[in-house]
């Protein structure tokens, strides 16, 4: 399901402040016929604002697995992320570094996309 179903130009933004966003996110979970799922996942924006708070809040979750970049700033948002979903007894079942580096066709040598490599250990 994604709002983009919803709307008539896909590339239009959505421009709701939280409490729209919060009723939507609420009404996906409780209008949409889901069937039986073995997974459900909820691609969520990045951070610890009203989308995050509201699925964390009123969606029974069973784990979350954090997406980052090894980017100083990114890192330090995953780490906020984790940090509210340890305070909301939410597990995080693990951590994927995306865009990390590439492979050379030519040559098989790893290309990091960025200055260096940031490493996330938190206590899980």
């Amino acid at each position: 399901m994604s709002l983009n179903f919803l709307i008539k130009d896909e590339n239009e933004p959505v421009i709701w402040r939280g409490p729209v966003v919060s009723g939507a996110v609420k009404q996906f979970w409780t209008d949409v016929l889901w069937e039986e799922l073995d997974y459900l996942v909820i691609d969520m924006p990045p951070g610890t604002g009203d989308v995050a708070l509201t699925v964390m809040q009123s969606i029974p979750i069973n784990g979350i697995v954090m997406v980052s970049v090894p980017q100083d700033l990114v890192s330090m948002i995953v780490s906020k992320a984790i940090n509210m979903a340890n305070r909301m007894n939410i597990k995080v079942l693990g951590i994927v570094e995306n865009m990390s580096y590439i492979l050379c066709p030519d040559c098989d040598k790893k290309i990091t996309l960025f200055n260096r490599y940031v490493f996330l250990f938190f206590k899980l």
